[in-house]
């Protein structure tokens, strides 16, 4: 029998028991029936902590499989610049195997030498000033000298 159904019968004999004399007739079954309604509670209690000591268990599992991820990224970029620092300190700018393509590619980033330099043009302004390194990137390119800033040249290595 069902929880909800002990309930419902439960509560059918406390209204007998109640609205009626004869009250000593039904006390073995509301006994019974509050011993099964007791069992029925016990076990779905029991099954509710079951279900929150698996949630404390994956909890802690995702902040495990987190904090590997976080490791595993970054000796990937570690050993990413460790290979594109040897490489171009022997000269060589592609490599190409069977199973794997290694290659630069040139790139152009703002580097921002001085914040306070930069003219408010090219801030945007949020809840705190951010600089638009892509508008500064732009101009510089366009020609024009923006104070506290200027274009380097990067060199980034992909792998395929």
């Amino acid at each position: 029998m069902k929880l909800y159904e002990i309930k419902n019968d439960l509560r059918e004999v406390l209204d007998l028991v109640s609205n009626e004399e004869s009250g000593e007739l039904y006390t073995d079954t509301l006994e019974t029936l509050q011993l099964e309604f007791e069992d029925k509670a016990e076990g779905v209690a029991l099954y509710i902590k079951e279900l929150n000591a698996e949630v404390a268990a994956i909890k802690a599992e995702e902040k495990v499989l987190s904090e590997r991820r976080k490791a595993k990224e970054n000796k990937a970029e570690k050993l990413k610049q460790y290979l594109s620092n040897n490489m171009m300190e022997v000269g060589v700018k592609k490599i190409d195997t069977s199973k794997v393509a290694l290659s630069f590619r040139k790139s152009t980033a703002v580097s921002i030498t001085n914040e306070k330099d930069i003219p408010g043009a090219y801030t945007e302004i949020v809840k705190t000033a951010k600089i638009d390194k892509k508008a500064i990137g732009d101009a510089i390119k366009a020609g024009q000298v923006v104070p506290g800033a200027e274009l380097v040249e990067n060199m980034n290595l992909q792998i395929k």
